[in-house]
């Protein structure tokens, strides 16, 4: 994989994970404890998103593998303030974004923690809250100078296809399961895929909500 050849690696199962010392984002830690309530893990037992750098090279790893990596608040939060700092860090020059585990990249926004918030008085705002703050770290990916490589490895639908498609590159594997679901269940596709898939010529996917392997990405 792409991941050997940039850095020193480690195998896990199928997946190789760069072998470096990984931090959480300190700049995020107030928002994250903040509103630790809007994700589906009661408890944090290490951090969801892992950042390290090698020479001129940032690794940004979602690390929610139970979960298939799924996308919440806490992450997004973690995310954008570490991404201005790559932006304009004259010491980066490439950011390369993957999942752990071996299943899947990203499967898409944490429907669980929504559905859960959705039970209080404040579900209504932090939903909104959510979609706000997650487009504006797709537009930030999307808008990057720096180049941007993102490691499809397994899943990667909805959130995960937005935080991947808006970046310069992409890189699909034999596993790689490409979808944007919510139209199975009556949304149209959000994070700009009524626009990046009509580019790709990919009509068939959109409005049925159907998978794609890589083969057919």
């Amino acid at each position: 994989m792409v991941l050997c050849r940039l850095a020193g690696a480690l195998p896990v199962g199928r997946r190789v994970i760069p072998q470096m010392p990984w931090r959480s984002s300190s700049s995020a830690a107030a928002p994250i404890q903040a509103c630790r309530l809007f994700s589906s893990s009661p408890e944090l037992e290490e951090p969801e998103v892992l950042f390290s750098k090698e020479g001129y090279t940032n690794f940004v790893i979602l690390n929610r593998p139970k979960a298939l990596n799924a996308l919440n608040l806490p992450m997004i939060r973690a995310m954008f303030p570490e991404y201005q700092i790559m932006e304009k860090a004259n010491s980066s020059r490439l950011v390369i974004l993957a999942g752990a585990g071996e299943k899947a990249f990203c499967a898409g926004g944490d429907v669980k923690a929504l559905y859960l918030e959705g039970v209080n008085k404040a579900g209504t705002q932090m939903r909104k809250t959510f979609f706000r703050e997650e487009y504006q770290l797709n537009f930030l990916i999307g808008t990057l100078r720096k180049p941007h490589v993102s490691i499809l490895d397994g899943v990667t639908m909805g959130g995960g296809v937005g935080l991947s498609v808006h970046g310069h590159f992409r890189v699909a594997t034999e596993n790689t399961v490409f979808a944007m679901p919510e139209t199975g269940i009556g949304f149209y596709t959000d994070v700009g895929g009524s626009y990046f898939l009509l580019v790709c010529r990919a009509i068939w996917a959109p409005s049925s909500g159907s998978r794609e392997s890589a083969s057919r990405a």
